[in-house]
């Protein structure tokens, strides 16, 4: 039985161009391996979804600070940033 391979990532809003340039990369450089590219986000706005999905389709994941406190005390998430979390998020789509 073959298997469904996500790419997952997760960044902020002010990192797209960053993330732009990895799609451009795995579009040009890779033969194709994957079945969906999920970003999880934080500020990623309807514009800036369009322009990435431009490159290569994604399905984008709203989180917010609000997502985790939960888990986790707010001090530590202002610590470092919400996105730090967001690569815990990935076990999510194991189902």
């Amino acid at each position: 039985m073959k298997k469904k391979v996500a790419l997952a990532f997760g960044i902020t809003g002010s990192y797209t161009d960053i993330l732009a340039n990895v799609l451009i990369g795995l579009k040009k450089h890779s033969k194709k391996f994957w079945n969906d590219i999920v970003v999880f986000h934080s500020g990623i706005n309807s514009e800036q979804q369009k322009y990435l999905n431009k490159i290569t389709k994604c399905t984008f994941i709203e989180l917010e600070e609000r997502d985790f406190l939960k888990y986790i005390k707010k001090e530590q998430i202002e610590l470092y940033s919400v996105a730090t979390f967001f690569r815990f998020e990935s076990f999510s789509l194991l189902d």
